[in-house]
C-alpha cells in the first residue's frame, strides 16, 4: 500500500512540475494552458489508447500540453497541414519539430510531454502515432495511427 502511495506521489509531482515549468519560461506568453491526456485502456482483450478530450477549444494565445500516461507504447504527434500556415498560427513549440506541413515529435516515453501555443484562429487536425515497422499510412509518417485529435482556435 505504501509503494502506491508514493507512486502517486511521484506522479502527482512530476505532473505539477509539467505544469509549472511551462509558466517559468519567459517565451511563454500563453494566457492559459491546457492539458490533452494520452492514455491507455483494455476492452475485450485489445488494448486501445486515447486522447481526452479528443477535441479542445480553446482561445488564441493558449497553449496545449500533451501528457503521456501509456506504460505499453510509445507515442508521436504530428500536425499535417498547410506549412506556412501552421508556422504562422503557433508559436513557442516545446517538444515539435517543424515537418514539411506542419509539426511532430519523436515518439514520447510515459511521462514526457510536448506544447504548442496557438497565436491564430483555425482548425489544427493531429493524429496520435505508435512505432510499427511499416513505414507507410495515410500522412506517410513512420507509426500506425491509433486516434485522431482536433484543436480550435477561437
Amino acid at each position: 500500500m505504501k509503494l502506491k502511495i508514493n507512486k502517486h506521489k511521484y506522479i502527482l509531482s512530476f505532473f505539477l512540475l509539467c505544469f509549472l515549468s511551462v509558466f517559468s519560461y519567459p517565451e511563454a506568453k500563453a494566457d492559459q494552458c491546457f492539458i490533452v491526456k494520452i492514455g491507455e485502456e483494455i476492452k475485450a482483450d485489445n488494448l486501445q489508447i486515447w486522447l481526452y478530450p479528443e477535441k479542445i477549444t480553446v482561445s488564441r494565445g493558449n497553449c496545449i500540453v500533451w501528457v503521456n500516461f501509456t506504460e505499453r507504447y510509445k507515442v508521436s504527434i504530428t500536425f499535417q497541414g498547410s506549412g506556412q500556415y501552421c508556422l504562422r498560427a503557433t508559436e513557442t513549440h516545446s517538444g515539435f519539430r517543424e515537418f514539411e506541413n506542419c509539426f511532430f515529435t519523436d515518439f514520447l516515453n510515459r511521462g514526457q510531454t510536448v506544447s504548442l501555443v496557438f497565436k491564430e484562429a483555425g482548425v489544427f487536425n493531429y493524429q496520435l502515432e505508435i512505432p510499427t515497422k511499416e513505414k507507410d499510412n495515410s500522412w506517410g509518417y513512420r507509426g500506425k495511427i491509433v486516434r485522431k485529435g482536433v484543436i480550435v482556435v477561437e
